[in-house]
C-alpha cells in the first residue's frame, strides 16, 4: 500500500462526516485564478496567486486533503509548461538586447552620439515589455542599459557643448557682418543678414539660458536698428518724389563733405585699404544712406574682407 492510500484511508475516516475545511474551498479558488492568468499569460501576476495558494494551504493546519494535493502537482506541472516558453522567449530578447548595447557603444565610439541614443531608447523599450517575474536575467539587463544610458547622456552633453561652442562664434561673426548694413541704412542687406542671424539662435540645444540671454542683448538692439529702418523706408516709399526730394535735402547737411569721403573711400579702395576705405564710405551713407555707389563700395570692401 502507497503512502497516499495509505492517508487516504486513515485521513478519511477521520474526515467522515465533517464539513470541508474553508481553507480548502479558498485554495480551491486560487487554483482556478492560477489557471486563469496562465491562459491569459499573465505572468506577472501569477506568483503572487501562487504564493497565496500555500499561505492557504499553510493555514488549513496541514490536515490531508487529496484533491487539493492532486490540485498542486497539476498546477505545478501548469505553471511549469506555461511559463517555459515565455522563459525562452526572454532569452532570446535579452540576448538581442546584449547585441544592441554593444552595437550602440561602437557608434558611441565613433562619436554617432544620435545613433547611440536611438538604440538605447529602443532597448529600454523592449526592457520594460519583459515580465516581472524573470528578476534575476532583467536585473542583469538593467545594469547594463543604465551604464549605456549614463554614457549616452555624457555623449549627448559633451557633443551639445560643442555645438553651442561653435554656434557661439558663427553667431558673433554674423553680428560683426550685420552691423556695417545697419550703420550705412542698407535694409534689405540688413534684413537678409539679420534671418541668419536667428537661424544659427535658433539651433542651440535647450539648457544654457545664459549663452542665449548674452546673445541675446545684442541681437535686440539690432533688431530695434533694423525694425525703425524699416519703417523709415517704408514711410520713404509713401511719399511722392517732390516730398522725397525734400526729405532727401533735409538729411544731406553737407554734401561737400560726403564727396570728400567719396572721393577718399575710392583711393583707399584702389589701394586696398579695406579698414580706412570702410570708414570713409560709413561716413558717406551717414551722409547719404541712399547713395548707391556707397554701397557698392560697401559690399565690395565686405566681399574683399571674408575672402581675406
Amino acid at each position: 500500500m502507497d503512502i497516499d492510500s495509505f492517508l487516504d484511508r486513515e485521513m478519511g475516516a477521520q474526515q467522515k462526516g465533517k464539513a470541508e475545511p474553508e481553507a480548502s474551498g479558498e485554495a480551491a479558488a486560487l487554483l482556478s485564478s492560477i489557471q486563469y492568468l496562465l491562459a491569459q499569460k499573465q505572468f506577472d501576476q501569477i506568483e503572487a496567486s501562487y504564493d497565496s495558494l500555500w499561505k492557504k494551504v499553510s493555514q488549513s493546519g496541514f490536515s490531508w486533503d487529496r484533491s487539493l494535493y492532486d490540485e498542486l502537482v497539476t498546477i505545478h506541472g501548469q505553471i511549469a509548461r506555461e511559463t517555459a516558453p515565455a522563459f525562452q522567449d526572454a532569452s532570446k530578447r535579452i540576448q538581442i538586447m546584449r547585441q544592441m548595447v554593444a552595437q550602440a557603444r561602437t557608434l558611441l565610439s565613433a562619436r554617432q552620439v544620435d545613433g547611440a541614443a536611438k538604440l538605447q531608447n529602443e532597448v529600454a523599450a523592449m526592457m520594460a515589455e519583459i515580465p516581472g517575474l524573470f528578476f534575476q536575467e532583467k536585473k542583469a539587463m538593467e545594469k547594463e542599459v543604465l551604464r549605456l544610458q549614463r554614457d549616452v547622456h555624457d555623449a549627448q552633453s559633451a557633443a551639445d557643448l560643442q555645438k553651442v561652442s561653435m554656434l557661439q562664434r558663427e553667431i558673433m561673426q554674423q553680428s560683426a557682418r550685420l552691423r556695417p548694413f545697419l550703420l550705412s541704412g542698407n535694409v534689405a542687406a540688413a534684413t537678409q543678414q539679420y534671418a541668419r542671424l536667428l537661424s544659427l539662435y535658433q539651433q542651440l540645444p535647450p539648457g544654457f539660458l545664459g549663452i542665449k540671454l548674452g546673445l541675446g542683448r545684442e541681437m535686440a538692439e539690432m533688431y530695434k536698428s533694423l525694425a525703425i529702418q524699416q519703417e523709415i523706408e517704408r514711410l520713404r516709399q509713401q511719399l511722392n518724389p517732390i516730398a522725397q526730394r525734400r526729405f532727401g535735402a533735409l538729411q544731406q547737411p553737407s554734401h561737400p563733405v560726403a564727396e570728400r569721403h567719396r572721393r577718399q573711400a575710392r583711393e583707399l579702395l584702389a589701394g586696398k585699404e579695406y579698414d580706412a576705405a570702410l570708414a570713409q564710405v560709413n561716413a558717406l551713407l551717414s551722409l547719404i544712406p541712399d547713395d548707391q555707389e556707397g554701397r557698392d563700395m560697401l559690399e565690395r570692401i565686405q566681399a574683399a574682407k571674408r575672402v581675406a
